[in-house]
């Protein structure tokens, strides 16, 4: 995490890093209300009966993808007046798809392998994310070099890729709405 810090700060410079560091601290504020605690009542369903897990799973999924898209779109509309700050449209929206509904879902996986006990998987998870977002951070600050759009596009595209490998390695047999 320090490393990715580093080369976000020193990539972006002042101004930029102060637009993402604001939104950053709004979607982080709404990443529970996006999954309507979901992530901890898969823990709980999935930790009390595991063949639980693939209802949990759909339940969650829909309403993350609901409410997190939903609000993607708000905070997309609404974080610049909110926060006084100008950001560009995609980069704003890509920030939050991120949060609100990549990361949400990256948390309801989590749960659902709490649930099931098995906390090597959820912290694989969890340094796989770290480790994305690291990757496509630093394939921009070496090459073409990191701007706003771009970082907007590095952290989505980092975020989607954990949670994509974390699906297809722990997935199987959940169910799909």
């Amino acid at each position: 995490q320090a490393l990715y810090i580093v080369l976000v700060t020193r990539g972006l410079g002042a101004e930029d890093f102060a637009r993402y560091s604001a939104l950053q601290a709004l979607l982080l504020g709404l990443v529970p209300f996006s999954a309507l605690g979901f992530p901890i009542l898969a823990l709980r369903a999935v930790a009390r009966d595991p063949g639980r897990r693939a209802a949990i799973w759909s339940a969650g999924l829909r309403v993350i993808l609901i409410l997190g898209g939903a609000g993607s779109l708000l905070v997309a509309f609404l974080a610049p007046g909110i926060l006084k700050i100008g950001f560009p449209l995609l980069p704003l929206l890509l920030f939050a798809v991120s949060e609100l509904v990549f990361f949400g879902l990256v948390n309801l996986v989590n749960g659902v392998l709490q649930g099931e006990e098995r906390l090597d998987r959820m912290a694989r998870v969890l340094a796989g994310l770290s480790f994305a977002r690291l990757a496509a951070v630093a394939a921009l600050y070496y090459g073409p070099g990191l701007n706003l759009p771009g970082f907007a596009l590095a952290h989505f595209g980092g975020t989607l890729i954990c949670l994509l490998i974390a699906l297809r390695a722990y997935g199987r047999g959940w169910a799909w709405p």
